[in-house]
């Protein structure tokens, strides 16, 4: 399942981000809250979020790509396709029941870009991130 956001904002302390947020996210026995991801002008990305799940042992996996305004991870809106993430983010939830914090960045060399831009560009036109997630 992917879900989206378009919800964000543009940070104005050095290095420059978009911010975009997303609330509940739910697969399986395991929930996301108040989850951020955050581009940077240098195609940086990072992850935070509360994470748990009602079993022990349970791991998240998920993937994000972005877009212009209304792409939203399905091959009807890949016109609109920016960036994806080709390295998955992974969180090993592990105790049942105890909510965790997870923080995880991943530096540009992991961003992969549509044939002829990059990183500065993509910062200017980003506006929707999906994101594709299972535990």
């Amino acid at each position: 399942m992917i879900i989206t956001s378009q919800e964000f904002h543009v940070t104005t302390n050095e290095p420059r981000c978009l911010v975009f947020n997303f609330g509940e996210i739910r697969r399986g026995d395991c929930t996301i809250t108040n989850g951020v991801f955050r581009f940077y002008e240098n195609g940086a990305t990072l992850w935070e979020c509360t994470i748990f799940s009602a079993d022990s042992g349970d791991e998240w996996w998920s993937s994000f790509s972005g877009g212009e305004l209304g792409y939203d991870g399905n091959p009807e809106t890949l016109d609109k396709f920016l960036f994806a993430v080709a390295f998955p983010y992974h969180f090993d939830i592990r105790d049942a029941n105890t909510p965790k914090f997870w923080r995880q960045e991943l530096t540009p060399q992991y961003i992969e870009y549509k044939t002829g831009i990059g990183p500065w560009e993509t910062f200017n036109r980003l506006r929707s991130i999906a994101v594709t997630c299972n535990c």
